[in-house]
């Protein structure tokens, strides 16, 4: 069980995009395709935005691609398509790092890039001895320019809690930041409207709480979030009724 929700925070978590700091316009759509997990519509979506980005190579565009990029290998996991997955993170490294080059003081750009690491990991773990180190530079950098960005907060949240103790793994901290990093968000509301990071976050938290054990903090979790976006059909048709089923609810 601990091994299972370890990926899902390697696939969850590792969704980092700071979606607040440029313009909108794809937002909406990915927020819809995500609320059904409609995976030819993501592709289709991001389709789109790459061949735009060929002729109108602008910052908030790639930045925005490297969101979608990012929440579409996360489907490609949830139905073990690795070989697809493994593809778009090669085209993702190549977004990121060419963001790096023109903003190597972004916080949110470095948590991407051990967002990427992370998603490394779960796809090849036996290559973890040499992408550990990395992650946590990485995330080092990020926290030295902002490390009370929310994003900042999740991605070192997720490094802490999957790291082994040996490696300076800390389940403790990694939690507190995480609940933390939702109580920000939480706060910011607006900023984080039609977010499909936001929800994730949530369920990722969701998930470490089950693993402990406080089932019934997960199933307030749900509950809550559902309220907040009645139209999720993960929560309503499957991750609520399984829950209650193991705290004999239903």
């Amino acid at each position: 069980m601990i091994k299972s929700v370890k990926k899902l925070l390697a696939i969850l978590v590792f969704l980092i995009s700071c979606s607040h700091v440029f313009a909108v316009d794809y937002d909406l759509h990915f927020y819809k395709a995500f609320l059904t997990e409609d995976i030819q519509r993501w592709e289709e979506l991001l389709n789109e935005m790459d061949q735009n980005y060929k002729t109108n190579s602008k910052d908030s565009l790639l930045r925005k691609i490297v969101k979608a990029r990012f929440g579409l290998i996360n489907l490609y996991n949830r139905i073990k398509e690795e070989d697809k997955a493994g593809d778009e993170l090669k085209i993702l490294e190549k977004n990121i790092e060419t963001l790096l080059d023109k903003y190597p003081e972004d916080a949110c750009l470095w948590a991407n890039r051990t967002a990427l690491i992370g998603m490394y990991i779960n796809l090849k773990p036996y290559k973890v001895m040499f992408y550990g180190p990395l992650s946590l530079d990485y995330i080092s950098k990020a926290r030295a320019l902002n490390k009370n960005l929310p994003e900042v907060m999740i991605e070192y949240g997720n490094v802490k809690y999957n790291a082994p103790s040996f490696a300076g793994g800390d389940k403790d901290l990694g939690r507190r930041l995480y609940r933390d990093a939702i109580a920000k968000m939480v706060a910011d509301l607006d900023t984080y409207k039609n977010d499909w990071f936001f929800l994730m976050v949530h369920i990722n938290y969701a998930n470490i709480l089950k693993v402990e054990g406080k089932k019934k903090e997960a199933l307030q979790l749900y509950e809550w979030l559902l309220k907040y976006e009645p139209d999720y059909k993960l929560l309503s048709d499957k991750l609520i009724p399984e829950i209650k089923k193991e705290l004999n609810l239903n």
